[in-house]
């Protein structure tokens, strides 16, 4: 089983090009690594094109068969499913992830205490509901309708709890709430877009969707169709969504460059370290192009958010370079 070398060590991440929610922890990291110890990490950037299995796998096989990397670090579901296969295969290769949903229920890791062999990593907690629902209600107070969509894959029934409590509270407040599980399927989401689109004001997409909807038909219904989106992570920004309320990734970043250290130091697999779970503070990201084409003022927007202790944020991400 490999260790992380101590003196000098090479970083291969693995990101998505065109994916925000990639971008942005990737920069994070590198800020991370970047302000920390000097001169024993270096930076390899490896790009794929899609979250298929049969590219990731490759790329992740590429890195460490030919001995250009010392750790793989991964980001999200799919990179990190099919990236720690590969790294199992390999005698058990060092392994570090960023922003899995629900690594336990998608199989990843044993437990969030005792991940396994040669990975381990940080995510965020449940997204809480609280702000989200108070979002909707003061930037789309005429919104009656909503659909929610929820993927059903995890064995854990993470986003199906969350579905079914968004439901119920939204409720509360006199809105027609439907809630449907789909898989990772885009055409079956395509599916119940086209279903619901002329029936509901809103749709609220939750954590897990966005390799799924980050495609071009999708932000066509919503600029077209004027239907608003709202979804729980960055990512939904660029699939045409008007407002995301996503996490703050600077604290996972720091986490993952913690544990980085902690087994390079120690000389210890990172299986030996828990998974850090870290609170899901949340704040707003806005598309100011999707909101003008629905009528809605930015400035105005952030007044109201602010009024109600909501933070909000308009950002754009500039993709990492390689080094």
């Amino acid at each position: 089983m490999k260790l992380i070398p101590k003196n000098k060590c090479r970083i291969g991440m693995l990101m998505v090009d065109g994916r925000p929610y990639h971008i942005s922890v990737i920069n994070r990291f590198i800020d991370q690594i970047n302000n920390g110890v000097q001169g024993v990490y270096e930076k390899r950037i490896y790009r794929v094109s899609s979250l298929q299995e049969k590219e990731i796998t490759s790329r992740v096989e590429h890195m460490i068969s030919r001995g250009e990397v010392d750790v793989v670090y991964t980001i999200g579901r799919a990179c990190t499913a099919y990236g720690s296969a590969v790294a199992k295969r390999h005698n058990n290769f060092p392994l570090l992830f960023a922003g899995v949903l629900d690594p336990v229920g998608e199989g990843i890791v044993d437990s969030l205490e005792n991940p396994g062999e040669n990975i381990t990593g940080s995510v965020f907690g449940q997204a809480p509901t609280e702000g989200l629902i108070n979002g909707i209600r003061a930037l789309y107070p005429d919104v009656e309708k909503v659909f929610i969509p929820y993927f059903s894959a995890t064995k854990s029934g993470l986003l199906e709890s969350q579905a079914l409590e968004l439901q119920q509270q939204l409720s509360a407040f006199g809105m027609k709430v439907s809630i449907e599980p789909i898989g990772r399927n885009y055409d079956q989401l395509m599916e119940l877009v086209e279903k619901y689109r002329k029936e509901v004001d809103c749709f609220v997409l939750l954590d897990g969707c966005y390799s799924s909807v980050a495609q071009k038909p999708m932000a066509h219904i919503a600029w077209e169709e004027c239907i608003t989106q709202i979804g729980c992570c960055s990512s939904s920004i660029d699939s045409g969504a008007a407002i995301a309320y996503s996490g703050d990734l600077n604290p996972m970043a720091a986490a993952n460059y913690q544990q980085l250290e902690r087994a390079r130091l120690e000389q210890i697999p990172l299986g030996k370290l828990p998974v850090n779970v870290l609170p899901n503070n949340r704040e707003f990201t806005v598309n100011a192009d999707v909101m003008r084409k629905i009528g809605y003022s930015v400035e105005s927007l952030e007044r109201i958010c602010n009024a109600k202790g909501i933070r909000t944020i308009r950002r754009w991400v500039a993709p990492p370079q390689d080094s």
